[in-house]
């Protein structure tokens, strides 16, 4: 009995200094994906996985092109600035500590023109951002749309154009110099990474984000992303492209690599280890949330005024309403219920938002300006 109580006592143990395996990934039980196949993810039997959204997406700095792909390094040249980012709804709702933490995502080893991976270095600055104003944005995590690309959050990164990324405010920040593997010279060649994924390491990042989770949250939000940053001219002759499709919409894998391991595009996932656990849901939030309301404008799309419908409870509320560069071009306090007649003036035609916030409670909804 001794014996027995001893063994199970180094298992606790063991359980408590190593935790357990957990993989990020939306939807991937739900789409049937083989998780352990190998080539492919390769991942450990037994891993919880928590399907909830994630937002892949990147953004060239030398022209701001923006996509729903995941990206990362420069061609030859240097000179491109390719950047990603990745948040998760999930792990920001998990509390804990990590002693290992993957960005993982399978290689697209098509070909567009030397477009999507070359061999190289890539220098890249990782961090964590605060990323609370772009999820307030859908509303709450769970309404961020799967279809959300770089240039659907205002100021991603702090940044008036949301890609002007040179001098970024990140916690957590390291140099990350990572090699990309050689994939297919060209056009007429074979691919060379089908069902290959990449891994950069974010152990640090993503213990910072743990620590600030919950009732651990202090000054921040509990709302963070996970920026990939590039800047030109500064020796990153890599690239990296991957298969960074939540929506599962087909773009990308028909551009793609020959014989890929996805078939729907929607490879991006987190591999952590160790011991995590979910975050309290707080009594009263979502009765709370009941009590204010945020209407859809009418008509939309307009194109010089429209009406907003509110209503904030007993308490006063903050209705904002943003340009699409992110720029707040409207601000009144509100309270009650009641509706506001926007004139949008002389501004220029574009999809605007508009936000109320009541204390910590934030809604929003998208507005079309036709002007």
């Amino acid at each position: 009995m001794k014996k027995v109580l001893i063994c199970l006592a180094v298992l606790a143990f063991v359980a408590v200094s190593y935790g357990a395996t957990h993989v990020f990934w939306y939807k991937a039980t739900d789409r049937g994906y083989n998780l352990q196949s190998n080539p492919g993810p390769n991942l450990p039997a037994g891993a919880t996985v928590h399907q909830g959204i994630i937002m892949s997406a990147g953004v060239a700095q030398h022209s701001g092109a923006a996509t729903d792909g995941f990206f990362c390094g420069s061609g030859l040249d240097d000179a491109q600035g390719r950047c990603g980012v990745v948040w998760s709804a999930d792990l920001c709702a998990m509390q804990g500590t990590c002693t290992s933490a993957k960005f993982r995502a399978e290689f697209r080893d098509g070909w567009s023109g030397n477009g999507f991976c070359n061999i190289g270095p890539i220098n890249i600055r990782c961090g964590v951002a605060d990323f609370k104003g772009n999820v307030d944005i859908w509303g709450s995590p769970e309404l961020v749309a799967e279809t959300a690309t770089w240039q659907d959050f205002l100021n991603p990164l702090g940044s008036t154009m949301g890609y002007d990324m040179t001098n970024p405010t990140m916690e957590q920040e390291e140099v990350i110099n990572f090699t990309a593997p050689a994939a297919r010279p060209s056009e007429s060649d074979p691919s060379i990474l089908d069902k290959q994924f990449v891994e950069i390491d974010i152990t640090d990042q993503v213990n910072w984000i743990l620590s600030h989770t919950g009732a651990n949250q202090g000054t921040y939000t509990g709302q963070y992303a996970i920026p990939f940053l590039v800047t030109p001219g500064m020796g990153s002759t890599g690239k990296i492209n991957c298969y960074a499709d939540e929506a599962v919409s087909g773009s990308q894998t028909a551009m793609g690599s020959d014989a890929p391991w996805t078939t729907d595009g929607n490879t991006v996932h987190l591999l952590v280890e160790g011991t995590l656990e979910p975050i309290a849901v707080e009594h009263g939030v979502k009765a709370s949330l009941s009590t204010m309301s945020l209407s859809q404008n009418v008509p939309n799309p307009f194109t010089v005024s429209s009406a907003i419908a509110y209503n904030t409870g007993k308490d006063n509320g903050m209705l904002k309403i943003y340009a699409p560069s992110g720029k707040v071009v409207f601000s009144q306090e509100v309270t009650g219920s009641g509706s506001l007649n926007w004139n949008s003036g002389n501004l220029a035609s574009g999809i605007y938002v508009y936000r109320l916030t009541v204390g910590s409670k934030v809604l929003s909804k998208r507005m079309i300006l036709m002007q």
